[in-house]
């Protein structure tokens, strides 16, 4: 209830998304529950064979574009990755990528590690990103292709453990897209020199 709460109040969950709660406490529990969340989203949603991000994914005009949050206790993500059966964590990777809004309660620095290894592990194209401000985010931060770390009231040990820190959490849209673009551009001018150049010098040789 504290994180739904949360949700609420950061406009991260309103009252016109279907919500999932995967609340099971053994793997059976679990699976079901992961298994009817599909069915309901695969009537919401139109189902893709490539399980495209929600963000990227373009929804049929006939179909309505029903938003989806999912919330996760920190027992049920347990049965869900220690138990390795490969079948029920791509399950609940699909139903995450139906989804709008992940949720996760009461999780151990391990289990924020595992969920950033879950993603890597079914979706070879992306490049993971964890933001975490304390103690216990920093196997997340390590574990995750790029790692924020927010220096505040929890200490600086996230910030040690990351790529780029900030000071405050409205700083990473600036980072990602200011900075982060000025980056990329400077980087793949370089590699563009680098060819252009070696190649010049091989040519007349």
């Amino acid at each position: 209830e504290t994180a739904l709460s949360i949700g609420l109040s950061s406009k991260l969950l309103h009252g016109e998304m279907t919500l999932h709660s995967i609340l099971g406490s053994s793997e059976s529990d679990v699976r079901d529950q992961i298994g009817k969340a599909l069915e309901v989203s695969g009537e919401i949603l139109p189902r893709s064979p490539f399980r495209p991000s929600a963000f990227s994914r373009s929804v049929s005009a006939s179909v309505p574009a029903t938003l989806q949050a999912v919330a996760v206790t920190g027992e049920a993500l347990d049965s869900i990755l220690e138990g390795g059966d490969k079948d029920i964590q791509r399950d609940f990777y699909r139903l995450c990528c139906d989804a709008q809004t992940v949720m996760v309660c009461r999780v151990s620095p391990k289990q924020k590690q595992q969920v950033v290894e879950l993603v890597e592990e079914f979706s070879q194209s992306c490049l993971s990103l964890a933001v975490g401000d304390g103690a216990n985010d920093v196997a997340m931060i390590q574990a995750a292709r790029v790692g924020v770390g927010i220096s505040g009231k929890e200490g600086i040990q996230a910030s040690r453990a990351a790529d780029f820190s900030i000071g405050q959490f409205r700083f990473l849209q600036r980072l990602l897209f200011v900075h982060g673009a000025e980056a990329y551009r400077r980087n793949s001018f370089l590699i563009n020199y680098i060819f252009y150049k070696n190649i010049t010098f091989t040519i007349p040789i």
